[in-house]
């Protein structure tokens, strides 16, 4: 395996340090959110605020996921690749399906687990993991396909990405219609993918930046008015707003990007780089430490006023998952010296 050493992209590290903290941010904020009688109250529109950036949270996870694969890799072998996303990727998040099933649904049949992996059947937050994994296996052929090409070959296909997963969805729900044309692009998550590396790429101008923060602030607009009508007349809280394929969350994810690589130059965040070397552990054990923190601790979005307890709540299990993983770490490290120097 071929791989590069690149200079350090700091705004990368800052983006994973926020993408971790937004991605908790959904879990903590969701049941203010499902709280239907609390539509049109200014606990609910502060919480639907919250809801409508932490929903960047996943796209802005396979974007950076894409800047650091091509920034990375000019060639690769391909069994090293796989043998080192199966261990640092794959094994984590099946150890913890296992742990999740064993110790919350207090499944204790192997086999069991071991089909439910295989069929989809997994812990609510590991459903990003069902789409991450077809990435990093078709990931050596997707740089084969783009890496040596100019931008071009990325602009096509995020232009049929957009038209195939963005706009024609949204017509037919707008006119209430069903195309019969059937989306070739399956992986719907490559185009984040693949829109993380041409964002790092591409450079944009004055005029284009201020375009771009404009239609940052009529998507949440949307997002905030539109869930709000959507819902007035309903007894179950319909999301569709904050779907990850709408033109809002789209749009919102790629000028969160846009405005971190534009403006974070300064090394006094690299202290973020030690907290990053935990993003993936904080990502696979904060639910939970959420339910620790609920059931311990009686702390959640609902201990105090909400729009402070989501913020409280937050906070606290990303410095408990933090701990918890950096902890971890050490003593995996520590093990490890010991057992080199009894060899």
């Amino acid at each position: 395996m071929q791989a590069k050493k690149n200079e350090y992209l700091l705004y990368i590290d800052v983006l994973r340090f926020i993408s971790t903290v937004l991605v908790i941010l959904v879990h903590t904020t969701g049941p203010i959110i499902d709280r239907i009688d609390w539509l049109g109250t200014k606990t609910w529109f502060i919480s639907n605020m919250y809801f409508a950036f932490a929903k960047c949270g996943v796209p802005i996870f396979f974007m950076i996921s894409g800047v650091l694969f091509f920034e990375l890799y000019d060639d690769i072998k391909i069994k090293e690749y796989y043998i080192k996303k199966f261990i640092k990727i794959v094994l984590p998040f099946i150890v913890l399906e296992f742990i999740y099933e064993i110790f919350i649904y207090k499944n204790l049949d192997a086999k069991m687990i071991l089909f439910n992996i295989m069929s989809g059947k997994v812990y609510f937050h590991f459903w990003f993991m069902l789409y991450m994994i077809p990435i990093i296996i078709v990931s050596p052929l997707l740089l084969k396909l783009f890496k040596k090409n100019d931008t071009k070959a990325i602009e096509l296909y995020l232009l049929f990405w957009i038209i195939f997963q963005f706009l024609l969805p949204a017509i037919n729900n707008l006119l209430n219609i069903n195309f019969v044309v059937k989306n070739p692009f399956t992986m719907e998550y490559t185009g984040y993918y693949l829109l993380g590396y041409y964002l790092h790429k591409r450079n944009f101008n004055k005029n284009e930046k201020k375009y771009i923060y404009v239609g940052a602030i009529v998507s949440i607009i949307i997002i905030l008015t539109g869930t709000y009508f959507k819902n007035e007349n309903v007894s179950i809280f319909n999301e569709s707003y904050y779907n990850l394929f709408t033109f809002q969350i789209l749009i919102l994810s790629s000028t969160i990007f846009i405005f971190f690589k534009q403006s974070i130059k300064d090394n006094r965040f690299k202290v973020i780089k030690k907290i990053n070397i935990c993003s993936y552990g904080i990502y696979l054990i904060h639910p939970m430490v959420m339910i620790m923190i609920n059931d311990r601790l009686h702390i959640n979005s609902y201990s105090i006023q909400p729009i402070i307890g989501i913020a409280i709540y937050t906070l606290i299990t990303f410095v408990g998952s933090w701990l918890v993983v950096y902890l971890y770490k050490i003593i995996k490290n520590k093990t490890r010296k010991i057992l080199v120097r009894s060899v």
